[in-house]
């Protein structure tokens, strides 16, 4: 059972935890198309494909997933979650961004090489990163129920990203490597499960107790204020995703920094 499997289940949970809001989540509708959504591309020259799908709804400005399949040698699960920035967490500043990565790597005969990382993004400059207080400490449960012995945890690497901007304290970072057996069943057991929990306490954290930011001019401002920082999220990520590189090796310089500009981080959500 290889990620193939994993794929579909994986963007399944993703729309089933937003269709389970229904009441505070209607209007879920696919965004309009673009070169890259809805859509497969493919090398024809090789294995690789990715496809990708957005969406959006009355909580949600955009919804996108993306699947990069290039057989053994590599396979990666991204989703992003943009909550809409008219909405107020409960410290008053804009909610954090859902970010989810699941990768797998070949490791020669019999090995493999699982990564997940599960993050709610803040939006907000430092020293504003801490989460509200309830949500760290459900996250703390999840992880505390989802032991070492279960879930390998580690730390993400500085290599291409800075963990102080828009990562929080709460970040989700696994990393298996070992035989493929072994990590086929931490995949759709452990892995699966505490990134239930994780997209569980988001969607509480976004539909329950957030409402509008206050009409009128303040609240126009303070929402073109956060659409503002989601967009410099964008622009961090855009400069250092380490992906782009995947992307050209397989489908050219030129389409892998369209993909990453126009679709992955988009100037404006």
């Amino acid at each position: 059972m290889g990620m193939n499997s994993l794929k579909v289940p994986l963007t399944q949970l993703i729309m089933k935890e937003v269709r389970r809001h229904q009441s505070s989540l209607p209007h879920l509708t696919p965004l309009p198309p673009t070169p890259f959504s809805p859509s497969t591309t493919t090398n024809p020259l090789s294995t690789s494909r990715i496809s990708n799908s957005a969406f959006s709804s009355s909580h949600f400005s955009r919804i996108r997933a993306s699947y990069f399949d290039c057989g053994d040698k590599c396979q990666v699960f991204n989703a992003v979650l943009y909550p809409r920035p008219e909405l107020t967490s409960e410290d008053g500043g804009g909610l954090p961004i859902l970010g989810i990565d699941l990768l797998k790597f070949g490791g020669g005969p019999g090995k493999v090489r699982y990564l997940l990382v599960v993050d709610f993004q803040p939006v907000e400059s430092p020293p504003s990163l801490p989460l509200p207080p309830r949500v760290s400490r459900s996250l703390s449960s999840i992880r505390s129920s989802h032991p070492g012995s279960t879930i390998p945890y580690c730390r993400m690497s500085a290599k291409f990203y800075d963990e102080l901007s828009f990562f929080s304290e709460e970040m989700l970072f696994a990393r298996f490597e070992g035989e493929e057996v072994e990590g086929e069943e931490i995949v759709q057991t452990a892995f699966k499960s505490v990134l239930e929990d994780y997209v569980d306490v988001y969607m509480d954290l976004v539909t329950n107790g957030n409402k509008p930011a206050r009409c009128g001019v303040n609240g126009k401002e303070e929402a073109e204020r956060v659409a503002g920082r989601q967009d410099a999220y964008n622009a961090y990520n855009r400069e250092r995703d380490p992906a782009k590189g995947l992307f050209s090796a397989h489908f050219g310089k030129e389409w892998a920094e369209d993909f990453v500009g126009e679709f992955l981080f988009p100037k404006e959500t």
